[in-house]
């Protein structure tokens, strides 16, 4: 497989004028021919950095990805992981591709620290091979402590036309929404939620407030969900003076899931538990039924308080 740096890893040049206009919507925060990201918008997600195999996105703590404790939640770092590995992997494949989210695996450094102020995502672009992208990133927190390290694999299918040009006035500046959302919930539309004996589930109706430029909900808030949902399922079977520490958590694109369209579940069943170590699997279905994500996390449980 290449690697960065050799002509078939990076095609983005700026003798490409659809490539080079490709960069410059992602340096405004946008999708490929500048459409609008709506779940950068009610994030305030902004693309900090963006270069041929590179990219830096930035995402405040806001209510929106904030647990009871005030604490960003583990699995919302999967959103700052989606938008810049997917950012990074766009610019080594040809513009005239939509770039999809196949698989994302995060792996985390520790607890995240109280209301961080942001989660900063620097994404490599590491190798391009068969329309298939892999980019890597590392997430830290405002004083630089490591949070997390990530990767995605990005496929890219045909969509349209290299663009000629980008135009320079046309997006509005990046910011955060006045109207987020005031919990992670709200977030992601839940309708209803249970929990019992190693198992969970939420069942959601998503809006465009978390839709990607296609419409769809965005991978990284698939991934919260899928997240979110095994810390429900782990939940169930902690002691009094248990804590649980998440570990990692790999998750399965198998479709697309409408933002804005019917309803929408997840489960997350424990399927081993051992004194210290938890397993979890589940996954993410439409209205009629069919599989949309698969995912598999592990999880420490420790006693309360131990650093």
């Amino acid at each position: 497989m290449p690697r960065v740096g050799d002509p078939m890893t990076t095609p983005v040049t700026a003798s490409d004028p659809g490539a080079a206009a490709e960069l410059e919507w992602l340096r405004k925060g946008r999708g490929r021919g500048g459409a609008a990201l709506p779940v950068h918008e009610t994030l305030g997600l902004q693309v900090r950095e963006a270069e041929a195999g590179r990219c830096v996105a930035r995402m405040p703590a806001s209510p929106a990805v904030l647990g009871a404790d005030r604490r960003i939640l583990a699995g919302a770092l999967a959103i700052v992981a989606d938008a810049c590995c997917g950012s990074a992997a766009s610019t080594g494949l040809p513009p005239t591709t939509a770039v999809l989210s196949a698989q994302l695996r995060l792996e985390f450094a520790g607890p995240t620290p109280p209301a961080p102020g942001w989660v900063e995502g620097r994404a490599t672009l590491t190798a391009v091979r068969d329309a298939a992208a892999l980019a890597r990133a590392e997430l830290v927190d405002p004083a630089g402590e490591l949070l997390a390290i990530c990767s995605l694999r990005s496929l890219g299918t045909t969509w349209r036309a290299p663009a000629t040009a980008a135009p320079p006035t046309t997006v509005p500046t990046q910011g955060p929404n006045q109207a987020q959302p005031s919990d992670p919930h709200r977030l992601l539309g839940v309708t209803s939620a249970a929990a019992g004996r190693g198992s969970a589930q939420l069942e959601l109706r998503p809006t465009r407030a978390v839709a990607n430029s296609f419409g769809a909900v965005h991978g990284g808030v698939l991934a919260m969900l899928a997240h979110i949902t095994v810390a429900d399922a782990v939940a169930t079977l902690l002691g009094p003076d248990d804590e649980a520490l998440p570990l990692d958590i790999l998750v399965n694109y198998v479709r697309g899931v409408p933002a804005g369209g019917g309803p929408v579940s997840s489960a997350a069943q424990v399927t081993h538990r051992g004194r210290r170590f938890v397993v979890a699997e589940g996954e993410i279905t439409v209205g009629d039924g069919r599989l949309a994500v698969r995912f598999s996390a592990s999880t420490q449980i420790r006693p309360a308080g131990r650093p």
